[in-house]
Formats: C-alpha cells, structure tokens, sequence
C-alpha cells in the first residue's frame, strides 16, 4: 500500500515537471520558433528552413530525455511493487 502511495506521489511529481516549469530546451525551442516566424515573415525562407531543421533536433532531444525519465520513473514503481 506504501508502494503504491510513492508511486503515486512520484507520478504527481513528474507531472509537476512536465506540465509546471519549462526546461532549457523548450525555452530554446520556443524562442526557435518566435526567430523562425520572423524569418519567414521577411521572407528569408532558406534561413527558415534551416532553423526548422534545428527546431525538430531540438525537439527530439527534447522527447528523448522525457521518454527516459517516464521509464525510470515506472521501473522504480514496477519494482517496487
């Protein structure tokens, strides 16, 4: 019963990161994404594209780094059931 009770705490936790504050990289990607509607608005489209391309690494680094948090974070529940 314990088990389940940090478990559920630590879930409460996690969604507190995901959802709360945004990390270095969202704030990057963010701000990408503001330069990149600049880009495109002036027209400077080759620029734009290459931005794109560094928004969508940053994006999968981004969902990796989520991904291996959420499977830690189920393992340490797994086996502490």
């Amino acid at each position: 019963m314990i088990y389940v009770l940090i478990g559920m705490l630590g879930l409460g936790c996690l969604g507190y990161l995901i959802l709360g504050e945004k990390s270095g990289v969202e704030r990057e990607i963010e701000r990408k994404m503001k330069l990149g509607m600049e880009l495109q608005r002036r027209g400077k489209l080759r620029e734009y594209g290459e931005l794109m391309k560094e928004i969508e690494e940053l994006e999968k680094k981004w969902l990796r780094s989520l991904l291996k948090l959420v499977t830690l974070l189920i393992t340490e529940i797994v086996t502490m059931v």
